[in-house]
């Protein structure tokens, strides 16, 4: 017996809202990539207190399963943009701290009703399945907080498209007499006049004939709009407004830019920091290293500020 997607599931939403359907909105992909490529760039160190261990714990720097810690962050970041919740799968050492450990994606883990955490075993090998450290950002994610912002940007985007396809006429022949012509007569005479406007400056129309002049169809092509929901996207995605490059009343010569430390350290701070902090907060608890010490990242490289430390160790 074959069932159809629709018997199973009856009309689905046209209007759902996946996460391929909301990195096809510019401004949101511009942002999970600042996002993730800066995270993914953040070295992580273990201390002791104050005291950056001399021997750093490995993983932390590279990875037996083929996949590099910059994808590793990179997922784990990517998860929290979109879902608030990212889970890494950690192989443990003799010491019982993780010795290695993987990215698992959204949608190949999920919690059950005592509260554990369950993965799919195809993406997920034996070896790492030893202790799950699920990471929380603390605030929703993009795509429940944004998805009515979402929802029209992909609006606005339609709207825009269908408006490029099929500009408004601004040249309308009206016939001031009763005169029934085939759809074939109109745009003839539409061509008509379009060829003698082009070679002429000066065209003359029939006695039954009024044109009338419409104005200047809109330049902007819904402009405003479009900066409108750029600016609202730059809020749900933590990011500068400068960074999705919206232009202010429709002039792209209005924005001002500053220089690359200055506007990386505004999205750090404004944002990134929140998913870097979400990060070394947890793998400071105590499963993840000894108590009294902590994992956190190095900025010196990246910032201009000194390295923030966190506020409080897990101990």
């Amino acid at each position: 017996m074959q069932l159809t997607v629709k018997e199973l599931f009856g009309d689905l939403d046209p209007q759902i809202v996946t996460e391929d359907i909301a990195s096809r909105v510019p401004g949101l992909r511009r942002a999970h990539a600042a996002h993730c490529g800066l995270v993914a760039s953040i070295p992580f160190a273990q201390y002791d207190k104050a005291t950056r261990l001399a021997e750093q714990p490995s993983w932390l720097s590279t990875s037996q399963s083929g996949r590099s810690p910059y994808l590793r962050w990179m997922g784990i970041t990517s998860d929290m943009f979109w879902w608030r919740w990212a889970l890494l799968a950690a192989e443990l050492g003799p010491d019982g701290y993780p010795a290695d450990a993987i990215h698992v994606p959204q949608g190949f883990w999920s919690v059950d009703e005592n509260g554990d955490i369950q993965v799919d075993e195809k993406v997920v090998e034996p070896r790492y399945r030893d202790r799950f450290i699920p990471i929380d950002l603390g605030i929703n994610g993009v795509l429940t907080d944004g998805i009515d912002t979402i929802r029209s940007a992909r609006w606005l985007e339609q709207a825009w498209q269908k408006r490029a396809e099929n500009p408004v006429a601004q040249t309308e022949l009206h016939l001031t007499e009763e005169i029934q012509l085939s759809r074939k007569d109109k745009l003839k005479m539409a061509r008509d006049y379009e060829e003698g406007r082009r070679a002429y400056a000066t065209s003359v129309t029939p006695h039954n004939i009024e044109v009338k002049q419409h104005g200047i169809a809109a330049a902007d092509l819904f402009e405003s709009g479009r900066n409108a929901v750029r600016l609202d996207i730059a809020n749900i995605a933590l990011v500068p407004a400068s960074l999705i490059e919206g232009a202010k009343n429709g002039s792209a010569g209005e924005i001002s830019y500053s220089n690359e430390t200055t506007k990386r350290n505004e999205l750090y701070d404004f944002g990134t920091a929140l998913f870097v902090n979400a990060i070394a907060a947890r793998l400071s608890e105590d499963d993840v290293c000894p108590p009294g010490q902590s994992i956190r990242p190095e900025l010196a490289d990246l910032m201009q500020v000194p390295t923030p430390t966190l506020t409080t160790v897990e101990d």
